[in-house]
């Protein structure tokens, strides 16, 4: 027998039961009209989130960050002599100041927000590569900077956190938010993706942080914003006015049900003030003619409903401009157009003097006749001339100078009926007897010299501190660089993975320390220490593990790396393996290294040093290209020079970014 639901007796009198002719609709217990035939008001917009009371006077601390749109509401209180606290100051990049009112404009998402706060109490500690600033360089999470943050937390009452998309890029492989999209040359295909967070994602975020709030920050008080500004470009294959939209409404959404549970309620520390909505229907014409930033009167506005919202200031009268018709606001753009059409006319004359000028110099020297210069840039000419005079007459002095001890030594050997003497820690020169056995004989070919002359010049001329450092120098073989840095009153230490070689060098330089190692495998190496410089010439593609190396090198690295490698002419990000005969010292000691193209090189590179570059310059030797254009797979063996730095290298011989054509070092414009 069928289940026939039982119906409950109606309550009320028959006549109230009329389905025909109802006469009104339950309504609940409340029913706020949305404006009809009417603009709305502010006191449309506000009601239901006025505070109970202000929480904002001249002493309270209050900090602000998410979207740029926060900044507004810290210069409004400083402007009105509120917000007097002093923040612990940060060193980034080029300033002196905290990083939450450096980097305020980072935060733009309550993903990275709350990871802030984990960071700060010391439940998460960031992986490399994963906090850029927006100048493109790695925020290094010190715990200096991690103390000064947290201080910052708990020293400040009141939060002001203003969420701008919902767009968020994660670091897959660490399961981590990122601040922002990464640099070009770091980007690894399948871990770092951009992707909306849905409601749930951030309504979950908004959990976790009342969550760290409820441990960690007590009596605290939050004041949400969703910021107007829209997103500046989206990621995903769509428009960006629709990515825009819906970034807005999942953030909008997930504040009202998060800020309206009843729990979250309860705890009486959360706000949120409706900018968003004040912006989009107070004002018909909100944005500047650059459809991105507000209008300061829309600004002003909003700030002057804030302050008499939670501040303790007097309130000021006709917060709302009246508004403006639409001949106004078009008018408005006509001006705005118009005064950046006279700017760019402008700067289009003076580069078109700028350009005059150049041409005039360049004609004048063509014809014989000097051009005028300045008496600091002849004097500039002249130590750079005199400088580069010292430093060959330098190098010369050394040659002789070792010639003499050599002799020395020989002679002293011969007066003393063969008893031997050390000869000093300085290069020495070689014949077959120091490279004994087949394995080494590569070493004293005529094309190992040559190509060993070409690579060393070449790197003398990048302009790099290349003296009185300590020095680890990778793949050493017998030694045929290690004099270049002994020379410059380094310190070296010596590492290869065939002993013979290491013999040979011990021979030649008896100072050095050596230690063998197969560099697929570094972790004998730890024990060495950090080095200021590395050195790795013409080993990492005689790998099977080649990034293995580069990681230890990151490690041991406080300065800056020097890396020589062959490379695969393919124009994309791989890696392959190939075969070597483990017989030649100047090959694998496995048997098995790799091909890695340039963009392997320079991502993997930016893996482990915060900044990485490619000479402007090639080496003056065939197997160094310089137009990277037209190579194809087969080409026969291709090399490139990187450097990859823990500081920023701002010096001319250096390229941020892989280059497709270089100069031949010694050529016009190879800056010999």
């Amino acid at each position: 027998m069928r289940n026939v639901p039982i119906l409950s007796a109606w309550p009320k009198a028959p006549e109230d039961l009329n389905i025909e002719e109802p006469n009104t609709w339950y309504k609940g217990e409340y029913c706020h009209k949305y404006p009809y035939r009417r603009q709305a008001t502010l006191e449309d917009i506000l009601y239901g989130w006025k505070p109970p009371q202000k929480i904002i006077d001249a002493e309270t601390r209050v900090l602000a960050f998410g979207s740029c749109f926060a900044e507004y509401f810290v210069k409004f209180l400083a402007l009105h002599g509120y917000n007097r606290w002093q923040l612990p100051v940060e060193r980034h990049s080029h300033s002196e100041e905290n990083m939450l009112l450096a980097l305020p404009a980072s935060f733009e998402n309550i993903f990275v927000i709350v990871q802030q706060f984990r960071w700060a109490f010391n439940e998460f500690t960031p992986k490399a590569n994963l906090w850029f600033t927006k100048d493109k360089r790695l925020f290094e999470a010190t715990e200096d900077r991690r103390e000064k943050v947290r201080r910052s937390f708990q020293e400040g009452d009141v939060f002001v956190i203003t969420l701008g998309l919902s767009e968020v890029w994660f670091d897959q492989i660490e399961g981590e938010p990122m601040w922002r999209t990464i640099p070009a040359h770091l980007y690894e295909e399948g871990r770092h993706i951009c992707r909306p967070a849905t409601v749930a994602e951030t309504l979950g975020a908004l959990y976790e942080f009342d969550g760290l709030a409820d441990r960690f920050l007590p009596g605290k008080q939050f004041i949400f914003t969703l910021s107007p500004i829209p997103l500046a470009a989206t990621f995903r294959n769509q428009s960006a006015v629709t990515a825009n939209q819906a970034s807005k409404a999942i953030l909008r959404a997930s504040l009202d049900e998060f800020i309206g549970d009843r729990k979250v309620a309860l705890k009486s520390r959360y706000h949120y003030f409706p900018s968003y909505e004040i912006v989009f229907h107070l004002f018909d014409h909100p944005f500047l003619p650059d459809n991105r930033h507000v209008r300061p009167e829309v600004a002003g506005a909003v700030l002057s409903i804030f302050s008499d919202l939670y501040t303790d200031l007097p309130s000021e009268p006709d917060q709302i401009p009246a508004r403006d018709s639409h001949v106004e606001f078009l008018e408005e753009q006509v001006r705005g157009l118009e005064a950046e059409l006279e700017a760019k006319e402008l700067v289009i004359r003076e580069l078109d003097q700028a350009a005059r000028e150049r041409l005039a110099f360049i004609t004048t020297e063509r014809d014989g006749v000097p051009a005028t210069r300045s008496p600091v840039e002849l004097l500039l000419k002249r130590v750079r001339r005199l400088e580069a005079e010292l430093e060959a007459k330098e190098f010369v002095i050394r040659e002789l100078d070792q010639a003499a001890r050599e002799r020395l030594a020989v002679i002293n050997r011969l007066s003393q009926n063969g008893e031997s003497q050390p000869i000093p820690e300085a290069p020495a020169s070689t014949g077959p007897e120091d490279y004994p056995g087949p394995g080494l004989a590569h070493f004293r070919s005529a094309h190992y010299e040559e190509h060993t002359s070409a690579r060393l010049d070449h790197l003398q001329s990048l302009g790099l501190p290349l003296s009185d450092s300590r020095v680890l120098e990778l793949g050493s073989g017998p030694g045929a660089h290690t004099g270049f840095y002994i020379s410059r009153h380094c310190e070296v230490v010596s590492v290869d993975a065939r002993q013979e070689c290491l013999d040979v060098l011990v021979r030649r330089f008896p100072g050095v320390r050596t230690a063998q190692c197969d560099l697929n495998n570094t972790d004998p190496l730890r024990e060495l220490g950090t080095f200021d410089i590395v050195h790795c010439f013409g080993v990492l593609y005689h790998l099977e593990r080649p990034e293995a190396l580069l990681r230890y090198m990151g490690e041991a690295c406080s300065g800056f790396a020097v890396v020589e490698t062959r490379v695969s002419a393919a124009q994309i990000s791989a890696l392959e393996v190939t075969e070597e005969d483990r017989e030649d010292y100047t090959q694998s000691a496995t048997g098995r290294g790799c091909h890695p193209t340039r963009q392997w090189m320079f991502d993997t590179l930016g893996r482990y040093f915060p900044f990485v570059y490619q000479t402007m310059t090639q080496p003056a030797h065939e197997e160094f290209p310089t137009d990277w254009n037209y190579l194809v797979d087969e080409s026969p063996l291709i090399r490139a020079i990187f450097v990859a730095s823990k500081r920023p290298l701002e010096l001319p011989t250096l390229s941020p970014k892989l280059l497709d054509v270089q100069v031949r070092f010694g050529e016009p414009g190879g800056l010999s």
